[in-house]
């Protein structure tokens, strides 16, 4: 059986028989240019309403970093027929429950609560994008909890900068060389609210946005409640992205930094990488499995198990829009220091670019990668989340279907060259990470 898999990535460019079934859906615009996209699934009376919006961080001013993260909380300070807390407490009265999350490049809101109550979400969603409730005290409240958030997931947290410093020793020119929690508590703290409207009214409009609903609907009667609801919100400008283009990285940036709250060495390597709509970042992805993904990875079995010079490891991609990042993060062992740690860490890249990964280490990556898209997929949360990050990531929800057969049709080949190619030290970022305090910086 094995021997017939491996024929099969060596003799043919055919994508395995996996049986992955296509994501069904239907999409339509409204004239205001808000995009709706329905999922039908009777499986189960439920439904999940997903308000996508395409602002992440990168569109902020360098000058007021933070402020697509602060609407994530802002948004659920009421609106004019919906005020106060009343948006979380409606839908918790309905047996529902909501969330929101912000990323680099797009901000998604969602809400999942019994199918007959969708007229509810509908209502509030509607209600919010049309307009919030601008006041001092609310941005007041917002601007206390993100400083507060600020400092207990980055400043006071072990290792919490890492994410801080990385980036914009990645990046020099592009926004992506700031967080989403943004560069610093200032930009937040000095955040007017005349700012703060002219935000919200340029990027939550409703031609940025798509409307996703997924489950146990009836798409005529949707579509007729979508229309009161959402048709009259005024469209926001026509925006033109023009982001800063990041010019090509030629040698290896290296940084050391000291923080007395993390307790043991560590190391970030920051490779240069495509944006996720290249033909390569599947690849790129599948390399952070194959470094560390599970304890039976490369890196994991090497450095934790075998030489037991580290005490975790981990790797992932930034999934950007634009050229983004793939990070790899090694925590030293206890009385171990980097200079135990990295050759053994340059042996296993090197490895990597050498001899490529096993058919038996793709198969295991494939058989991943397919659990989780199954898993996502079981509930409607999933599905409507699946198809938003395929609109506001790729530009078009169809990407559903068609993008997970680029990761299927990977063969071990493919890994090899992208780990030639992009896993290279001239490309990359490094930071030093080192408990205590800089010393000779005394």
């Amino acid at each position: 059986m094995w021997i017939a898999a491996m024929l099969l990535y060596v003799f043919s460019d055919a994508p395995a028989d996996t049986g992955l079934r296509r994501l069904p859906f239907e999409t339509h615009q409204l004239a205001n240019g808000l995009t709706v996209i329905l999922h039908e699934d009777h499986s189960t009376p439920i439904v999940t309403v997903n308000v996508v919006y395409r602002v992440g961080s990168r569109d902020e001013s360098p000058h007021r970093t933070g402020f697509a993260h602060l609407f994530e909380h802002f948004m659920f300070e009421g609106s004019p027929n919906a005020p106060g807390n009343t948006f979380d407490r409606l839908l918790q009265e309905a047996g529902g429950e909501n969330n929101a999350y912000t990323t680099l490049d797009y901000t998604s809101y969602f809400e999942t609560l019994p199918a007959h109550q969708l007229e509810l979400a509908l209502f509030l969603e509607a209600d919010r994008m049309r307009m919030l409730d601008f006041s001092e005290e609310n941005l007041a409240n917002q601007r206390a909890v993100v400083q507060e958030e600020y400092r207990q997931s980055y400043l006071n947290r072990p290792y919490g900068q890492a994410y801080l410093r990385i980036l914009p020793l990645a990046f020099r020119v592009h926004p992506y060389r700031w967080p989403t929690i943004g560069a610093t508590l200032e930009h937040i703290a000095q955040a007017t609210l005349e700012e703060v409207k002219e935000f919200f009214f340029r990027y939550y409009r409703p031609n940025n946005a798509a409307l996703i609903i997924a489950g146990d609907i009836d798409p005529k009667q949707v579509k007729e409640l979508v229309a009161r609801y959402f048709g009259d919100i005024p469209r926001g400008p026509e925006l033109v992205r023009s982001y800063p283009e990041e010019p090509p990285q030629e040698e290896e940036r290296i940084e050391t930094f000291y923080d007395p709250a993390s307790p043991l060495p560590a190391v970030l390597y920051a490779y240069k990488i495509p944006g996720v709509a290249h033909p390569d970042y599947p690849a790129l992805e599948f390399l952070t499995e194959a470094l560390a993904g599970g304890k039976s990875s490369r890196l994991y079995q090497r450095l934790v198990y075998e030489k037991q010079l580290a005490l975790n490891v981990g790797a992932y991609t930034l999934e950007t829009v634009d050229p983004g990042l793939l990070i790899l993060q090694v925590v030293a062992a206890p009385g171990k220091q980097l200079e135990d740690v990295l050759p053994a860490l340059e042996e296993e890249l090197e490895r990597l670019r050498r001899d490529g990964v096993t058919a038996e280490e793709l198969e295991k990556i494939r058989n991943r990668y397919e659990t989780q898209l199954y898993q996502g997929r079981q509930t409607t949360r999933g599905k409507a989340d699946e198809l938003a990050r395929a609109w506001a990531q790729l530009g078009d929800p169809e990407a559903v279907n068609s993008r997970p057969m680029d990761y299927l049709r990977l063969r071990p080949e493919d890994l090899q060259r992208v780990a030639q190619r992009y896993l290279v030290p001239q490309r990359r970022s490094v930071l030093r990470y080192l408990p205590g305090s800089d010393k000779a910086g005394e």
